[in-house]
């Protein structure tokens, strides 16, 4: 009971002190770090679940508690290939639906929604009574929410999804759109710039019209 009470505590220490700093976005690259290690994915999971109880309006806190709710479930397919059970699991977890009550609108929701294949609970009863197109049309109108609200603060990782998402629609304007606001963003990788460059130098007449040499 002393422990349970301690760990208890302590938790609340750790919400307190994250709120006072500003919640820390986790990056799907460290979630793939915790392949393997369920106790440490159960235990974020719990911190994060419990979190968004207490700052509802969080968005990076919820987009935590996603990303880890996420890794859970692949960790499910992964050992079990009970692909229907562990969208059972989701489902269960509720962590989309709980999050379009809390903060709808939002680019964390529609990011989420568009990650997770959500659909609320009616709808889907009538994409598999009617057809499947109903799902894939949700599918797009979350990415394209997504990228309507996509935060100046967004990270190199939500530039690179939505542009590879864009390009075989040939959405070329978007894709420009995007990619100058990557680029002004100060995150897109300098060697990739300067692979690009050294390419189109090398293409007959690029060179010579640009009077440049390669960066």
């Amino acid at each position: 009971m002393k422990q349970r009470i301690i760990s208890m505590l302590v938790g609340l220490t750790l919400m307190t002190g994250a709120s006072a700093q500003g919640t820390e976005r986790i990056d799907r690259e460290e979630i793939l770090t915790l392949y393997g290690n369920a106790e440490k994915t159960d235990s974020l999971y719990n911190f994060w679940n419990t979190y968004v109880q207490v700052h509802p309006k969080d968005e990076v806190a919820w987009h935590n508690l996603f990303e880890v709710s996420e890794k859970m479930v692949s960790s499910r397919i992964h050992t079990t290939k009970d692909w229907k059970g562990c969208e059972e699991y989701r489902k269960q977890l509720n962590v989309v639906g709980r999050m379009e009550k809390a903060i709808p609108g939002t680019y964390t929701f529609y990011y989420s929604a568009y990650e997770g294949s959500y659909l609320p609970e009616e709808e889907e009863k009538l994409a598999k009574k009617n057809n499947m197109t109903t799902l894939y049309m949700h599918h797009d109108a979350y990415a394209d929410s997504a990228i309507a609200t996509l935060p100046s603060n967004a990270m190199a990782g939500d530039y690179e999804r939505w542009i590879l998402h864009l390009i075989p629609k040939c959405d070329t304007v978007r894709i420009n759109q995007l990619l100058t606001r990557y680029y002004e963003s100060g995150q897109y990788p300098e060697e990739t710039l300067q692979y690009h460059f050294n390419e189109l130098q090398g293409m007959e007449g690029v060179g010579r019209a640009s009077g440049q040499d390669s960066l």
